[in-house]
C-alpha cells in the first residue's frame, strides 16, 4: 500500500495509534492503546512522541490523547488509501457467515439553509433469534452528500456481536439554491488493512427548507441492512 506523501514520514507504530483514534472517533488513554494495539507499551510511548510532534494528536485535560483537525484528516487520507489500496487488489475469496445487522440513520425531515442538523448513526442489535457475530466487528463508514457538507466524511464504528453499537455524530449543512440534499453511505467490513469488503450501502434524500417553519422540527429514521461475518 502506497501512503499519501505526508504520512510516509511516519513509523508503522504512529500509523497504527493514528488508525486507532481515528477509528475510535474518541479520546483514548495510553492504556487504551496499549490494550487494544498489539505494537507494546514502548511502541505506543514512540508514537504518541511522533504524532504530538507533528500536531496530529493531543493531550486533554484529562490526560487522554485524540486527533487535531490535522490529525483527522490525516486519518482520512489513510482511510482512503486504505480502500483505495484494497479495491484495487484483486479479488481475494474472503468468507462471510453472512450475518445481518441493521444500519439505521436518526436524522430531520428536512434542513434549513445555513443551520447545520445532526444524523445520528448506528448499528441495531441482532434479532431475537438471530445469529450473533462470532466476534466485534469494525466498520468504515463513507459519506457524501450532493448539494450538502458533512462535518465527517469518514467514520469508524465498532459492532459488538450481541449488542447495538454505539450511535456516531455528524452535523450536515445544505447549500444555496439546493432543493434536496442526496445522501449516500457506503458501508465497509475492516479486518486488516489488506481484508476490506463491501457491507453495503444506501441512498437517500433530505428535502432543503429556505427558512424555519416555526415548527418544532420532527425526526425520522432510516435503515439498510449490512451483511458481515
Amino acid at each position: 500500500m502506497s501512503l499519501p506523501f505526508n504520512l510516509q514520514r511516519l513509523p508503522p507504530e504512529a500509523i497504527s495509534v493514528l488508525r486507532y483514534l481515528g477509528r475510535r472517533n474518541a479520546t483514548a488513554t495510553t492504556h487504551d492503546m496499549d490494550e487494544n494495539l498489539d505494537i507494546g507499551t514502548r511502541a505506543v510511548g514512540r508514537a504518541i512522541r511522533r504524532l504530538v510532534n507533528y500536531s496530529l494528536i493531543q493531550m486533554d485535560f484529562n490526560s487522554s490523547y485524540q486527533l487535531t483537525g490535522d490529525g483527522r484528516r490525516a486519518y482520512q487520507q489513510l482511510a482512503e488509501s486504505e480502500l483505495t489500496a484494497a479495491s484495487s487488489k484483486p479479488s481475494v475469496e474472503w468468507k462471510t457467515a453472512g450475518i445481518t445487522r441493521r444500519l439505521t440513520i436518526v436524522l430531520p425531515h428536512s434542513v434549513v439553509i445555513g443551520q447545520p442538523v445532526a444524523l445520528y448513526i448506528g448499528i441495531n442489535p441482532p434479532a431475537n433469534g438471530d445469529t450473533a457475530l462470532p466476534q466485534a466487528a469494525h466498520l468504515e463508514l463513507r459519506l457524501s452528500a450532493v448539494g450538502g457538507e458533512f462535518s465527517e466524511t469518514h467514520l469508524g464504528i465498532e459492532v459488538p456481536p450481541d449488542k447495538a453499537a454505539a450511535p456516531a455524530r455528524v452535523t450536515l449543512s445544505a447549500r444555496p439554491a439546493t432543493r434536496a440534499v442526496r445522501i449516500r453511505i457506503d458501508a465497509f467490513q475492516v479486518a486488516e488493512i489488506d481484508r476490506i469488503q463491501s457491507a453495503g450501502a444506501m441512498y437517500f434524500d433530505i428535502p432543503v427548507m429556505p427558512q424555519m417553519t416555526g415548527e418544532e422540527p420532527t425526526r425520522r429514521a432510516v435503515g439498510v441492512d449490512l451483511v458481515l461475518s
